[in-house]
């Protein structure tokens, strides 16, 4: 098992707080929003991960060298700019070497039972979300789920007809990789470089019945850190 985590984004809509760092930086605790992973994954045992940067990404890898022992491998998406994280894991795929995975959005903090949660759920469910069943808003990647899966997955949606949020923290088998680097670079094809990922996951669900199995965090302390507001959430909770 490895873990992959999404961390080239600028953090513009939070940018009052980071000082011109990587969002994934951000202070939190005795630690940042990235270290405080790496401690879940390191308890976890997971001594793999590849890690994406972009903006400020020798910020990112001198971070890595001081405060994870395990392997790493941190791939650059010169293109953090112009791209979505879809383009970002696409890029991962080669490093992850076919193993099962966690995916993980490196802004995302969560306490670690949700990690534990998703590592003890069902191995014959390949491809599972972490989802919290609350009410949601605008913003948040939503998703609408029936027998214990996802059957739509997207930030469009009405939130009066949506199920949960999906907290960007996913167990995926090493089987889908193939499949998610197809449906992405067709994405691509057609210039849809500012995708997120849960449009290739969305695609096949749609078109390969792709099954995307839910484990139930509802009540967990978690926080995807975009805006101040969920910065200062975040260190309530985690700090």
């Amino acid at each position: 098992m490895k873990a992959l985590l999404l961390a080239a984004g600028k953090g513009s809509r939070i940018q009052t707080e980071t000082s011109g760092n990587p969002k994934s930086l951000l202070p939190l605790g005795d630690t940042t929003l990235l270290g405080h992973s790496l401690r879940h994954f390191e308890r976890a045992g997971i001594t793999d991960i590849v890690v994406v940067s972009g903006y400020q990404r020798h910020s990112i890898m001198n971070f890595l060298s001081e405060n994870w022992a395990g392997n790493v491998e941190v791939v650059f998406n010169p293109h953090y700019e112009t791209t979505n994280v879809l383009y970002s894991f696409w890029l991962a795929l080669p490093y992850l070497g076919g193993s099962d995975f966690i995916f993980l959005h490196a802004d995302t903090v969560f306490e670690e039972a949700v990690l534990t949660r998703l590592l003890s759920h069902d191995p014959q469910e390949t491809f599972v979300f972490a989802v919290d069943d609350h009410d949601c808003e605008e913003e948040e990647m939503k998703v609408v789920t029936a027998g214990g899966f996802i059957t739509e997955v997207n930030k469009t949606m009405d939130p009066k007809a949506c199920d949960g949020e999906f907290l960007g923290v996913a167990r995926i088998a090493g089987e889908h990789i193939p499949s998610l680097r197809g449906y992405a670079e067709r994405l691509f094809e057609g210039g849809e470089f500012q995708s997120f990922f849960e449009r290739a996951v969305q695609g096949l669900i749609d078109q390969e019945d792709l099954k995307v199995a839910v484990t139930d965090v509802s009540g967990l302390k978690w926080r995807e850190v975009d805006f101040p507001e969920d910065y200062s959430a975040a260190r309530e909770f985690f700090g």
